[in-house]
């Protein structure tokens, strides 16, 4: 399974579980019109991670996941689900921490990268 597969099956079950929408890269809703919440994930690198004969063997994509609240209290629950559906599919976890307060749509932020590794060859 590639990150994008596995990344886009953790989105859908979160939102599917706690009735959250999610886009990949940018919410693409109009800005007067963003929901109270959403997700949003995007891919952050993908440093190459080993090489043979001069070809790229294995790579580790890096994933973040955002996810933007009117509401403060829910940083106390959806941030834990996110990961552990990230980690369901085989991510690995990384940094976490706030978005700041965006005044111009009253929204609240939360941040974590993930990390996968992937193979190239075909095996």
């Amino acid at each position: 399974m590639t990150w994008i597969d596995a990344a886009e099956e953790a989105m859908q079950e979160l939102s599917t579980d706690l009735g959250i929408p999610y886009d990949y890269q940018r919410n693409r809703s109009p800005v007067d019109q963003l929901p109270d919440s959403y997700m949003v994930y995007f891919l952050v690198d993908d440093p190459v991670e080993s090489v043979f004969d001069g070809r790229a063997q294995t790579h580790q994509p890096r994933v973040q996941a955002s996810f933007f609240f009117r509401d403060p209290r829910k940083m106390l629950t959806v941030p834990d689900q996110i990961t552990e559906e990230f980690q369901k599919v085989g991510f690995g976890v990384g940094d976490a921490g706030p978005i700041p307060y965006q005044p111009d749509t009253g929204h609240y932020g939360w941040r974590r990268d993930f990390y996968c590794y992937e193979n190239f060859r075909k095996e």
